[in-house]
């Protein structure tokens, strides 16, 4: 949801300013702080192409309590006026497909069906992992490559086949290995093939995001948390994902792995998205993989983040 805060500010003849003043910056409209004390300056800012509020001197703030602040409204009146000057973002208009110097979309050769049947060792693997393979199947569309899977000259060779989506099309996919000894335990779609490169992108079932959101590393996490969780396929998420990150949620809670590289760049995640206005939570699971907890716990642990904002 993007708001029109600037129309807003007009309508109820609220001044503010975007240039001549040393607090102003490009890209922002200023007006003084009603949370702060001292001299007032302009030192409240609202970044105007991304809707979030931001105090140069008391940190970032959320829009209804600024909104309430500036109209002398309760919280809820607040959010009853934003919406009036709310859009829904669509995908369409976020994320442009790659259009240079590419080759056909080419899925893997000898793709076969993710079943008992057909890829028994694939099943073998994620039952190995505590899933659910029909589940996951009807789910996220899985299927399973065979001994002699290629594409190009590079071997997908007895992989899960994961296809990445965006805007309701398959963009690029990944490619799990169920051998545990292989080092390359992921492939992507090759970058020259690929319509969207999925660092441009968030990894999930956006028909099920609501206005909170649970972020994780890679595809197996969201597997095991459901429909609200997405992922940025590695914790060095990109700046396209941060920015999806504050247009498509108003609240996350981070689920990075606890190890050293997943808590740095957790909190590191939290900073950015809460400077951005976007409330953000640091969540741990005593050390481990999302994924790697047992569907009950992965239940319960998104049912208690939800209930709490009930």
């Amino acid at each position: 949801m993007k708001v029109n805060y600037i129309q807003l500010l007009h309508d109820y003849n609220i001044p503010y300013q975007t240039s001549g003043h040393k607090h102003c910056r490009k890209g922002w409209a200023n007006m003084p702080c009603p949370f702060c004390s001292g001299n007032p300056g302009l030192h409240l800012g609202l970044n105007i192409k991304y809707s979030y509020w931001y105090c140069w001197r008391c940190g970032h703030k959320k829009a209804d309590a600024v909104i309430a602040k500036l109209l002398n409204v309760s919280i809820n009146q607040a959010r009853d006026i934003i919406k009036k000057y709310a859009t829904i973002v669509t995908f369409d208009n976020i994320v442009e497909k790659e259009t240079e110097n590419k080759e056909p979309f080419k899925l893997p050769t000898n793709l076969l069906p993710l079943d008992k049947e057909h890829s028994p060792y694939h099943v073998k693997y994620l039952l190995k992992r505590n899933f659910d393979p029909n589940k996951l199947v009807k789910e996220w569309s899985l299927q399973a490559t065979g001994p002699v899977s290629m594409v190009n000259e590079l071997k997908f060779s007895n992989r899960i086949f994961i296809p990445i989506y965006w805007n309701g099309e398959m963009v690029s996919y990944q490619a799990r290995s169920i051998n545990p000894k292989n080092e390359m335990r992921y492939l992507f779609c090759p970058k020259s093939m690929e319509l969207i490169n999925p660092k441009d992108i968030l990894y999930g079932n956006p028909e099920y995001w609501s206005d909170i959101g649970i972020c994780v590393e890679g595809v197996t996490d969201v597997w095991r948390l459901g429909p609200c969780a997405f992922a940025t396929f590695g914790v060095n998420y990109s700046r396209k994902q941060l920015k999806l990150m504050t247009m498509l949620f108003k609240k996350i809670y981070v689920l990075y792995d606890d190890d050293k590289a997943g808590l740095e760049a957790g909190y590191k995640l939290v900073n950015e998205l809460n400077t951005y206005g976007v409330e953000t939570e640091r969540i741990h699971i005593g050390g481990g993989d999302p994924a790697d907890l047992s569907q009950e716990e992965a239940d319960k642990l998104v049912k208690n983040l939800l209930e709490n904002n009930t």
